[in-house]
């Protein structure tokens, strides 16, 4: 595994997180990498969170890789190793290495580029992160419907979108 970044405590080994190869392992303290679960590249942080799942941070969009490094190419995952992971937020700036409160069930999302750190409620915030997405899906299918035109106008077909999740991010 190559460039390992973020790390949590699993038992008497540790969960590591790769910067550079799409993935996330289970590491002994002897060495040996196991669990190998391919999810993203340029993963950064992860905590465990309630229920045990694990949270991630990436500088990759899961969904909607539309706008691939720029502001809004970061991404924030759920999950568990060996299996199927979700998207919390998508599209955001350079989420970095995360934190994690247990008793107010928050998570702490620094965001590298523009010197914020952000904090998510896991208690609501999800099924309104959620809800705020699939609105803002909407917009963008409607204005994928005029694409052509948009961008021979004004070069950026996906505004609309751009534009709603940047409200949901500030909203939540």
């Amino acid at each position: 595994m190559d460039i390992p970044n973020g790390i949590v405590t699993k038992g008497d080994g540790f969960v590591v997180t790769s910067f550079g190869d799409k993935g996330i392992y289970e590491l002994s303290r002897s060495g040996v990498i196991s669990n190998v679960t391919p999810i993203s590249s340029s993963i950064d942080g992860i905590e465990k969170v309630k229920g045990g799942d694990y949270m991630i941070s990436s500088w990759r969009p899961k969904t909607l890789n539309l706008f691939k490094d720029t502001p809004y190419s970061g991404s924030i995952m759920r999950g568990q190793l060996g299996k199927k992971w979700t998207v919390e937020i998508d599209n955001i700036n350079a989420p970095a290495d995360i934190g994690y409160n247990s008793k107010t069930n928050e998570l702490y999302v620094p965001m590298f580029k523009s010197k914020q750190v952000r904090i998510y409620s896991l208690d609501k915030w999800g099924v309104d992160r959620r809800s705020c997405q699939r609105d803002c899906r909407a917009a963008a299918d409607k204005t994928t419907k005029a694409a052509d035109s948009t961008m021979k106008k004004d070069g950026d077909a996906f505004g609309p979108y751009k534009e709603c999740h940047k409200a949901c991010i500030d909203k939540f």
